[in-house]
């Protein structure tokens, strides 16, 4: 590997609806990225896509998955009323998150997020 190479980013998607699924399956294709785990809230989204995905592993538990998977960074791509409850667990475990918009349905929703993001926002994407 070259000094100008690097490896691949292990990174997870939660949420496995339509934009969940095309995260996973273009951070699959992506040299720079290696996909080491899907999110789910039904065992039957995570069936399906294995398909597309083997090997890849599945968690219908965030909190296994935070403690199991291998991820640096995360892409929170569930239904916008789970984003906040799910990005903010990930930052309290000190993750680094891409968070589809709109970030929330409320705005103080997605302003209880801000004591989390660090001050130069490294640890969250929008």
């Amino acid at each position: 590997m070259s000094k100008s190479a690097s490896r691949p980013i292990k990174t997870a998607v939660v949420g496995l609806g339509r934009f969940g699924r095309l995260h996973s399956l273009t951070l699959a294709g992506l040299a720079e990225a290696e996909l080491v785990g899907v999110v789910a809230r039904r065992r039957e989204s995570l069936d399906a896509i294995s398909a597309e995905l083997p090997g890849v592993p599945g968690w219908t538990s965030l909190e296994r998955a935070i403690e199991e998977c291998e991820a640096e960074a995360w892409v929170v791509a569930c239904t916008t009323g789970a984003h906040v409850e799910v990005t903010r667990a990930l930052l309290e475990a000190g993750k680094t998150v891409l968070l589809e918009k709109p970030i929330s349905e409320s705005l103080d929703e997605a302003r209880s997020l801000a004591p989390l993001v660090r001050a130069d926002s490294s640890n969250l994407m929008i």
